[in-house]
């Protein structure tokens, strides 16, 4: 049997009692080749939701120590962008529900501040420096930065235009 694209399958899935006690994420794997080395290196971007019904003003992490006593369950808008191997770091932005837009339509889309995705279209940034990553343990994340265009592009298996650069690596387009 085939694949056959359903963009109804790709919709946001966070209504009813999913929206209180469930996650949904959109996952983008691309290749990115170095400018000066040729060398291609496996990177992702995700774009996360956990349990929008439970969401505050800001992004409550359910990793603190308060929360894991108090049962405070998460609830936040993540933006993910990552690398695997040597040098390899994830870097995580967090966003609260009263700076987050879903369209729980189709296609789907999910943006808060300069974070956008759709079905076809990407853009947005992470920057976390070394304070900031040592100051804030459950952001689980590294330092470093990721960045698409402010235009944002088509997501293209081919040529996207991303630049990324992390930690004791050179940057990369795609």
């Amino acid at each position: 049997m085939f694949y056959k694209h359903d963009r109804k399958r790709n919709a946001c899935q966070l209504f009813g009692g999913q929206a209180k006690r469930g996650y949904d994420w959109w996952w983008h794997s691309f290749t990115a080749v170095s400018e000066t080395t040729g060398e291609k290196r496996p990177f992702f971007i995700e774009y996360f939701l956990c349990n929008p019904a439970s969401g505050k003003e800001e992004p409550v992490l359910g990793q603190l120590p308060e929360h894991k006593e108090n049962g405070i369950c998460p609830s936040y808008f993540m933006v993910k962008a990552g690398a695997w191997g040597e040098g390899g770091a994830q870097l995580h932005r967090y966003f609260g529900w009263k700076e987050t837009r879903v369209d729980f339509g189709v296609p789907y889309q999910v943006e808060a501040e300069d974070c956008f995705a759709t079905e076809t279209h990407l853009k947005g940034s992470v920057s976390i420096t070394p304070q900031e990553a040592a100051a804030h343990s459950e952001w689980m994340c590294d330092s470093g930065f990721y960045g698409l265009g402010s235009g944002g592009k088509e997501t293209d298996p081919v040529q996207c235009g991303l630049r990324c650069q992390w930690p004791h690596a050179e940057n990369a387009v795609v």
